[in-house]
């Protein structure tokens, strides 16, 4: 069965590199299969709550975790380990994209988030964006 261990349907978003899989649901937390998506294990379960993982980004080890209520993670060990970044003001994160040390973040009312440092700090970046 290509879902053992994964017990909550809802499943928000997923993001993957190679073999490795992860997806964010409705409670918050991320699940991780490492033998693409055969088995599922939670790898965010240090986190107590977060809300609803509506946006997911990975490649190598590296990842980014939007959350709908709760703000912005980063991890750069699988998931083992997650950091809080509360350099944007707003805790409602639609989506998240990076590149190298490049991350940006989309937000519900407060436009576009960009960190040129891996995630550690933030600086609005909207610049030619409309109103």
């Amino acid at each position: 069965m290509a879902n053992s261990g994964l017990s909550e349907p809802a499943i928000w978003s997923i993001s993957g590199h190679d073999n490795s899989v992860f997806v964010g649901v409705t409670s918050g937390h991320i699940y991780r299969s490492l033998n693409f998506s055969q088995n599922w294990g939670l790898a965010n379960s240090e986190i107590d709550y977060i809300a609803p993982v509506g946006s997911l980004c990975s490649t190598g080890s590296r990842l980014v975790a939007g959350t709908h209520g709760s703000g912005l993670y980063t991890s750069d060990d699988l998931g083992n380990t997650w950091i809080r970044r509360n350099s944007i003001n707003t805790v409602e994160i639609r989506s998240v994209y990076f590149n190298g040390s490049h991350v940006l973040a989309g937000t519900d009312m407060l436009g576009i988030y960009s960190s040129t440092n891996n995630g550690t700090s933030f600086n609005q970046a909207n610049t030619g964006l409309g109103s």
